[in-house]
């Protein structure tokens, strides 16, 4: 899994006045969807062994408890389910 960092895109454009307002606040502290794109790139063209590990920007990180709880997955499983329908056929 990979976590590219929080993107400068525009997150805020449906937030009205304070959501732009928001938007060039943060902008400094942003990641380009650029770079986001490169560190994408370098984690799926790299000869490191990546695979089955989390990734924050390019490291290694520990990702959230809430990751591994099967309980969760399995809620969250049923209310996607629950909100999408039955499949189509």
């Amino acid at each position: 899994d990979f976590h590219p960092g929080i993107i400068a895109s525009d997150f805020g454009r449906y937030l009205g006045m304070l959501g732009r307002i928001a938007t060039i606040l943060a902008r400094p502290f942003l990641t380009s969807p650029r770079e986001a794109g490169r560190r994408l790139v370098h984690l799926a063209t790299t000869q490191d062994a990546v695979g089955g590990r989390y990734y924050d920007r390019t490291r290694p990180a520990e990702p959230s408890p809430l990751v591994g709880d099967p309980e969760l997955a399995a809620a969250v499983w049923d209310d996607a389910r629950r909100r999408l329908g039955p499949p189509p056929g």
